[in-house]
């Protein structure tokens, strides 16, 4: 599985390899998840609302997921958990 992370916002590398490591977890528990993309931006300065786009390739059509929030953690949090719903809903699918 292939990851890519782009850190426009100028993250620690802390938030690079946590980004890597709960993309690892999505992907030992759904196999049919073939690579992902990671795109982290800031915008504005007070307060700094960061974003994050997050590209799931799985067969047929990819899953795109954006979320912004001015607090890093619960963007994180939000972000991976609407990635487990539409990965879990896209199993599912492909099982079915």
């Amino acid at each position: 599985m292939n990851i890519r992370i782009q850190n426009q916002a100028d993250l620690s590398k802390k938030y690079v390899r946590f980004t890597k490591w709960k993309v690892r977890s999505l992907a030992s528990k759904f196999k049919h998840l073939l690579y992902a993309e990671v795109f982290l931006r800031t915008e504005g300065n007070a307060p700094k609302v960061y974003q994050v786009h997050l590209r799931l390739g799985i067969a047929g059509d990819d899953i795109i997921i954006k979320n912004q929030s001015d607090n890093i953690g619960e963007l994180f949090r939000e972000t991976y958990k609407d990635a487990h719903r539409y990965l879990a809903k896209t199993k599912e699918l492909i099982h079915a």
